[in-house]
């Protein structure tokens, strides 16, 4: 038997981070969702498993990102160009630097 392929949705408690960890579970995959904060993730599918991190450090995303295929950013900040620059690209480079050498597919929603 073969294992869904595990994806990692970043902005998973957000307005389309919900929509894409539904779908990604009705779709068959093992999906976690990278959450600040646990409190914000009880509405998500009981299926979906949670992973605590912080997108402004990276090594609090080693752990979520253990055993992942495929990355799915669905992150924003609203905090205007220097959010954009801290949370959105630092982002995004902090989970290449967790990765380190592994190999993830990464998409951008």
């Amino acid at each position: 038997m073969t294992h869904p392929m595990r994806i990692l949705v970043v902005g998973a408690t957000g307005g389309i981070g919900r929509l894409v960890v539904a779908k990604g579970l009705r779709e068959g995959y093992a999906v976690r969702a990278l959450v600040r904060d646990l409190a914000r993730a009880t509405d998500l599918p009981a299926r979906a498993e949670r992973a605590v991190g912080d997108l402004t450090r990276a090594n609090t995303l080693v752990a979520p990102l253990a055993s992942i295929d495929a990355v799915v950013f669905t992150h924003g900040s609203n905090d205007g160009k220097s959010g954009a620059e801290h949370i959105d690209y630092g982002g995004v480079r902090n989970v290449l630097t967790a990765l380190g050498g592994d190999l993830a597919r990464l998409t951008a929603r």
